[in-house]
């Protein structure tokens, strides 16, 4: 018996909630990885800790540094604010699912995409040791 017997496609919304702006506790989450389709950038995700929006989930990335010469200085302020240093010569996705489950603050920031699309994203330039 399939657990989707029971969904009804027609009462499900297909919209979107947007984190909304503000500052948010996150907890790293397990399943970091290097990108598919640009092996150098590293994808990972947050959830929001404890409030009214518990478990919203921010999906983001590191990127490529070879491109983006300031992105291993915002992965080395990422583990500052988070307290926990990578081990020598362990690489950024290893580094982020060995800390999964810690927490670090976050602003979110609302930024349309390449489409024009608004998107809530985190200012990933200004993390800070957890408050919570």
């Amino acid at each position: 018996m399939s657990v989707w017997q029971d969904i009804n496609l027609a009462d499900v919304p297909t919209g979107w909630e947007l984190l909304p702006k503000g500052s948010y506790t996150f907890s790293v989450l397990p399943g970091s990885k290097y990108n598919d389709r640009d092996p150098g950038r590293v994808d990972f995700a947050l959830a929001v800790v404890g409030g009214e929006f518990a478990g919203k989930r921010i999906y983001t990335s590191f990127p490529n540094p070879q491109q983006f010469s300031w992105s291993p200085t915002v992965l080395k302020r990422f583990a500052e604010a988070i307290g926990s240093d990578p081990e020598p010569g362990e690489d950024p996705v290893t580094y982020l699912n060995r800390v999964a489950n810690l927490h670090v603050d976050y602003d979110v920031i609302h930024k349309a995409d390449s489409q024009g699309v608004e998107r809530a994203n985190i200012n990933l330039f200004k993390p800070r040791p957890a408050k919570q």
